[in-house]
């Protein structure tokens, strides 16, 4: 009883934490119009990244989905595409 008392009060203390954190990055100036562009520039680029990474993971994750469900089945391959 006294361990999940002591979890539910760290759990809302990191809660109220994050909190002021966010409050504090909230509040600072976003910048001029020249750091605002670089900044939407390197989130395309990023995004773009990313998209391309994800794609290549989806590939990769359904050859080994093929690849398990002729060896084990069905059963293990979904679990493995709902697991990745």
């Amino acid at each position: 009883m006294v361990l999940g008392i002591i979890s539910l009060l760290a759990g809302l203390l990191g809660l109220a934490a994050a909190m002021m954190l966010y409050k504090g990055i909230v509040r600072q100036s976003t910048g001029d119009a020249v750091m605002t562009a670089i900044s939407d520039e390197i989130h395309l680029g990023a995004m773009t990244y990313l998209k391309a990474q994800y794609f290549k993971i989806a590939i990769f994750a359904l050859v080994i989905a093929i690849l398990l469900s002729v060896q084990y089945g069905f059963g293990t391959s979904l679990a493995f595409l709902l697991g990745a």
